[in-house]
C-alpha cells in the first residue's frame, strides 16, 4: 500500500469515527483540522489554500475530506485514470496548486509524463472553446431552434 494510500485510509477512519457509548476512553476522538492538514503537509509536503480555507470553518474539513476520498477510491476508474481525470479538470480550471497535486498523484499510480501532458492538451482545448460557444450563443440574432 502507498504512503497516499495509507494516508486516506487513515484519515477516513479518523473521520469517520463515531465514540462508542460506555467505550469513549478507548475510541480515538475524530480528527480535527488541524490533525488533517498535518497530515496532507506530511504526505504532500504542503498545506493545500483550499484545505486551509476549509478549516476555518467547523466541521467543513472533517466532512468534505471523507467525500474526496471516496471520489478517488473504487469505482470503475484506477487511481491513474482518476489523477489524469483530476489533473484534466484541474488544467480547465486552473488551479495550479491542483495541477501539481494531481500530477504527482497520477505519477505515483503509474502515469507517464506524456499521459499527463495530454490530459492537459485535452483540458486546454475543450475548455478554451467553451467561451467560444457561450459568446457565439450570446451574440447570435436568431436562436437556434434545439427541438
Amino acid at each position: 500500500m502507498t504512503a497516499t494510500k495509507l494516508l486516506n485510509v487513515l484519515l477516513l477512519l479518523a473521520v469517520l469515527v463515531v465514540p462508542m457509548t460506555g467505550a469513549q476512553e478507548t475510541s480515538p476522538a475524530p480528527m480535527m483540522p488541524e490533525d488533517i492538514l498535518a497530515s496532507v503537509e506530511a504526505t504532500r509536503g504542503f498545506r493545500p489554500p483550499a484545505l486551509r480555507l476549509m478549516s476555518e470553518r467547523s466541521g467543513v474539513l472533517e466532512r468534505f475530506m471523507p467525500y474526496g476520498l471516496a471520489a478517488f477510491e473504487g469505482g470503475p476508474l484506477t487511481a491513474r485514470e482518476a489523477h489524469l481525470a483530476a489533473v484534466a479538470a484541474a488544467t480547465a480550471l486552473k488551479s495550479p496548486t491542483c495541477i501539481g497535486a494531481h500530477t504527482a498523484s497520477a505519477i505515483e499510480a503509474g502515469a507517464t509524463r506524456d499521459e499527463v501532458v495530454q490530459s492537459m492538451l485535452i483540458a486546454g482545448v475543450v475548455s478554451g472553446t467553451s467561451p467560444l460557444h457561450i459568446a457565439y450563443e450570446a451574440t447570435r440574432e436568431e436562436p437556434e431552434d434545439t427541438e
